[in-house]
């Protein structure tokens, strides 16, 4: 009896640090989410306030809507994928544009129908960034989201890692 006990006492043992490892690896991924989710958000706020700034002003007034997507457009470098990447490349794009477009009408020295045609070419990117910041925060979101706070057991686990391995599979293997 005792000799049984001795032996069960090693994988017993091996199994507390296992579920004690694991348990530490989940806090760690949860500091992790919630230290990327503060900066993160600081992007996401910048784009945000570059586009109420085009919103309020009906363009750009000077520059700090070009300045507010700029800064979040270089914190954002090394925080998200390349989708965001591409979509606030997009943004300061547009945010070029009306302002390029602004300068020159302010400028004055263009006939009516260049004038006319500047005027268009703002208010359709000043259109644009309206309706942007509907879709924005689809394009933030799953980096944004909190998913640490339920970890799933082992075996949630194990069949969403069978889900995208059969992803890979050239033929659906069952």
């Amino acid at each position: 009896m005792i000799d049984t006990l001795t032996a069960l006492l090693t994988p017993t043992i091996a199994v507390a640090v296992a579920w004690i490892s694991f348990q530490q690896w989940k806090t760690a991924r949860a500091k992790l989410n919630l230290d990327l989710f503060d900066r993160r958000y600081a992007v996401y706020r910048g784009a945000t306030d570059a586009l109420r700034a085009i919103a309020r002003d009906g363009g750009c007034k000077d520059d700090e809507a070009f300045g507010l997507m700029l800064n979040a457009w270089s914190e954002s470098q090394f925080l998200f994928g390349p989708d965001v990447q591409e979509h606030l490349d997009e943004l300061l794009d547009a945010i070029l544009t009306i302002q390029s477009a602004q300068h020159i009408i302010e400028d004055g020295q263009l006939e009516k129908d260049e004038r006319s045609a500047q005027v268009k070419k703002k208010w359709e990117g000043v259109k644009r960034l309206s309706k942007e910041r509907k879709h924005l925060v689809g394009v933030f979101e799953p980096y944004m989201l909190m998913d640490h706070r339920r970890i799933g057991t082992a075996t949630e686990w194990l069949a969403e890692r069978n889900k995208i391995r059969l992803s890979y599979a050239d033929e659906k293997q069952r």
